[in-house]
């Protein structure tokens, strides 16, 4: 119990440097956390972001799609201990082409950062969240209907959205919850439905900004 007093409160953000997850991390700077994990794959951003926020800013220059990635985040996990109480798997990218013109690669790269990371990062995290801790997972609009020209960054949304709304997590007592977010300006009102119940009430600003 001793032990448990001294772990720091962190918050985990993927896709931090901009965007979405940029406004994100503006807004859990005001949480009650002791630190907030930053990953990013653009290392001169991160280091603007602890240019600009602080020491209570930790970055991670890091690829989520890399076959490694599961045992880098492990091995800091278990050097901290922290104590997770809010993960925001935000990052996600698509390219907008004709289905043809995509490559192996690309439709593989497509599949492991939209599909695979954010549920690999979450059973990674898992053990060191507690009663209360909440995952919040940025998904999108385009998980609700086929979209030509991104329909492998669409499909991918698919899996997201009903693996979040699905998540049980046994003996965990966490939260999960689920942000359709492309159009900002458009579900922002669902947004601060959702995301208040567990964010303090600051999504409607989160929303708009992410949007502009």
């Amino acid at each position: 119990m001793e032990n448990d007093c001294k772990k720091k409160k962190t918050a985990l953000l993927t896709g931090a440097t901009g965007g979405l997850g940029y406004c994100i991390l503006k807004e859990l700077l005001k949480e009650p956390v002791d630190e907030i994990w930053a990953f990013g794959r653009n290392s001169a951003r991160l280091e603007k972001l602890k240019e600009e926020f602080g020491e209570k800013i930790t970055v991670f220059c890091a690829d989520l799609t890399d076959k490694d990635f599961a045992d880098f985040l492990n091995g800091k996990l278990r050097e901290s201990n922290p104590d997770i109480v809010y993960l925001i798997n935000n990052a996600g990218a698509g390219q907008f082409k004709k289905t043809a013109d995509f490559t192996a690669e690309e439709i593989s790269d497509t599949i492991d950062l939209n599909c695979k990371a954010a549920p690999i990062i979450t059973n990674c995290c898992l053990p060191y969240m507690n009663e209360g801790g909440r995952i919040i997972n940025i998904c999108s609009a385009a998980a609700f209907q086929p979209v030509p020209y991104i329909n492998f960054y669409a499909a991918c949304k698919v899996f997201f959205r009903s693996y979040s709304r699905a998540l049980s997590v046994g003996e965990y007592t966490v939260r999960a919850e689920i942000e359709e977010s492309d159009n900002y300006r458009a579900l922002s009102k669902d947004i601060t439905l959702k995301i208040t119940q567990g964010m303090n009430g600051w999504a409607s600003e989160l929303a708009i900004s992410g949007w502009q």
